[in-house]
């Protein structure tokens, strides 16, 4: 009876650990029967609806007819007053610097030629200090024409800036009041009909508006 009661106690514990090993699964089945059936269908995603297509871009009109002026700017810029001031200026301020530069070439030449006077009667060594002496001088005399010339240029460069900006001015106000689409210049093309220019009408109204230009010398370089 011991023998058999431990034979059944083995059983029942061996029955235990098997519904120990297989519950988890059965709960989990039991669980999926007890779930309601419209949870466990779940709705198809929807398709995200279409991209509606881009409207086609409507043609654009046709371009309006140009109405074309034409005008000689390098004839204004070398006919106007205010042009005509800036080289009379830089003209007379050029030939104070060429007064200067000869009286400074004449002193080069005369300095030259007494050095030469002189290799006869100084050692050779004195003679090279006094023509390195001199070559210096005769650099610092090329530094300085080209610093003044350089200035010349850029005086003429500023002086133009303000005649050209007044060019343009006007050339816009022409093309307004004549209602003018298209201003071409004279320099681009080979053939217009007369009633086209408006390059005297330009040249009246600049002189008007600018009639001369101060001229200014910037500083000479260093």
């Amino acid at each position: 009876m011991i023998a058999l009661g431990m034979r059944a106690a083995g059983r029942l514990m061996a029955l235990a650990v098997v519904s120990m090993a297989i519950s988890p699964m059965a709960l989990a089945q039991t669980q999926q029967q007890q779930r309601p059936a419209q949870q466990q269908q779940r709705p198809a995603a929807q398709p995200a609806p279409a991209a509606a297509p881009a409207a086609p871009r409507q043609p654009a009109g046709p371009l309006p007819a140009p109405i074309i002026a034409v005008v000689d700017v390098d004839k204004i810029r070398e006919s106007a007053t205010a042009a005509k001031s800036v080289r009379d200026q830089l003209t007379k301020q050029q030939s104070t610097y060429q007064d200067d530069i000869a009286k400074q070439e004449n002193d080069l030449r005369n300095a030259e030629q007494e050095l030469n006077k002189q290799r006869t009667v100084l050692s050779p060594e004195a003679f090279a200090q006094r023509r390195q002496q001199f070559e210096q001088r005769v650099a610092e005399f090329q530094r300085q024409v080209q610093a003044r010339r350089k200035q010349l240029d850029d005086a003429y460069k500023n002086s133009m800036v303000q005649v050209n900006k007044v060019v343009v001015d006007v050339i816009q106000d022409v093309a307004t009041q004549r209602g003018a689409t298209l201003m071409l210049p004279r320099s681009q093309i080979i053939l217009s009909a007369p009633a086209m220019e408006v390059t005297d009408e330009v040249l009246d109204l600049v002189n008007r508006k600018l009639p001369t230009v101060k001229v200014t010398l910037p500083p000479l370089a260093p």
